[in-house]
Formats: structure tokens, sequence, C-alpha cells
């Protein structure tokens, strides 16, 4: 497990935003790649394919569906 120090979070300032926007950037990327991208796109959806018979008609089979979060695999939880 990585341990990520609080200190090394960028204060946030008005006058430097610039500086600060390009310094918590580089901070949540070393948290995780795709940190940032969650920020600028919204949260990733895990989705699965439709199986369920007799569900939604607005969802065939094998349509993607979200998956439930009891179902995450420990990739997905990550």
């Amino acid at each position: 497990m990585t341990y990520h120090s609080h200190k090394m979070v960028p204060d946030f300032s008005i006058e430097n935003y610039d500086i600060w926007k390009f310094r918590i950037e580089a901070y949540l990327r070393s948290i995780h790649d795709e940190m940032w991208t969650v920020i600028e796109t919204g949260p990733i959806t895990i989705t699965w394919p439709n199986t369920a018979l007799g569900g939604d008609p607005d969802q065939p089979l094998g349509v993607q569906v979200p998956k439930p979060s009891r179902e995450f695999n420990l990739e997905e939880r990550k």
C-alpha cells in the first residue's frame, strides 16, 4: 500500500491558481493514473451485460447495465 502524506496536498491559493492547479493535478495523478480523469469527466460506472430474464424491456439481454457494488471484484473496487 502506498502512503500519501496530507502535507503533500497543495494549499489552495486564488492568487496562484495556475500553479495550484498544476500541483493538485500532479498530486492526484500520483495517487492513481485515472484520478484526474474522474475529476474532469465524472465517476466511472462499472457495468456488466444484462442477463436477467423477464427484466426491464427497455434493457434487453446483453445490454450493458450498471453493476451492483456488492458484485464488484477486487480489481473493480480499486
